[in-house]
Order: C-alpha cells, then structure tokens, then sequence
C-alpha cells in the first residue's frame, strides 16, 4: 500500500543539511512569491529550485566558515 511505502522511506531516508536548507529556502520563496506580492520573481519550478540549493550552499559555506574562525 502507498502508506506502508511512505512508513518504509521515512525509515530508511535522512536528509542532508543542505537538502533541508534547500527545501526551506524554497518554501520560502513559494510562499513569498505565490502571487501575493507584484515582485518580478522567476516562477518557473527548477529556476526556484536551483536558487534554493544556491542558498543553501551559501548558509552551509557561511556556517563552515564560521566554524573555521572560531577554531
């Protein structure tokens, strides 16, 4: 059954950091860009997941850099 099947990829599936910052960044701009505003954004699926990956490399590149200074 489809319930059993979503049970079984919840137990053997973990994302990485950077696909649940990617994922959180394109809820963002899902949210943010669902035609509640007149902004000019790129509406097109994979543009707005290609910009979300960008982010999250960027927040991962920022926090490891962080890390770095620090140590």
């Amino acid at each position: 059954s489809l319930e059993r099947l979503d049970e079984n990829a919840r137990s053997t599936y973990s994302p990485t950091k950077r696909e649940c910052f990617a994922a959180m960044a394109m809820q963002g701009f899902v949210l943010h860009y669902s035609g509640y505003t007149s902004c000019n954004f790129e509406t097109d699926p994979n543009e707005t997941a290609k910009r979300a990956v960008e982010y999250a490399d960027a927040l991962i590149w920022q926090l490891e850099r962080e890390e770095d200074e620090t140590n």
